[in-house]
């Protein structure tokens, strides 16, 4: 009797857990899928180009990350400079490298940084997961 008591125990919590993972996995699908679809209209990379504006951006600064950035075309210049101070000289076309701790502004057309700056995390969960990391 308790060898089937065990076993549908166990099998209770396998069950549980299996699902938690799945629940977690849909929640962060979901979560990601929105955040590039709040970039609609931004231009996304292939890799090789990826390697190529990481290339001429390590022409004018040094970048101590292992960790691939976010690269992202800026299409709205205007609008994102209405919402961050960060943004003001930016222009349609520029290129926007997201790392964990900075944000810099690359214009190809005339090989210069427009800004860099750093990234703020406001969310005490995910400054939780930067330092674990």
């Amino acid at each position: 009797m308790f060898n089937k008591i065990n076993f549908k125990s166990k099998n209770a919590v396998f069950l549980v857990g299996l699902i938690v993972v799945i629940t977690i996995g849909f929640w962060l699908t979901l979560r990601y899928s929105n955040l590039f679809k709040e970039q609609e209209g931004t231009a996304m990379f292939s890799q090789e180009e990826q390697v190529e504006l990481l290339a001429k951006i390590a022409e004018h600064i040094i970048i101590f990350s292992e960790k691939e950035p976010l690269i992202i075309k800026i299409d709205n210049a205007q609008q994102l400079i209405n919402s961050q101070a960060f943004f003001a000289g930016s222009q349609d076309g520029d290129i926007l490298f997201v790392y964990q701790d900075k944000a810099l502004i690359y214009r190809p057309q005339e090989d210069v940084l427009v800004n860099v700056g750093p990234v703020y995390i406001n969310n005490e969960e995910q400054q939780k997961q930067s330092q674990n990391e």
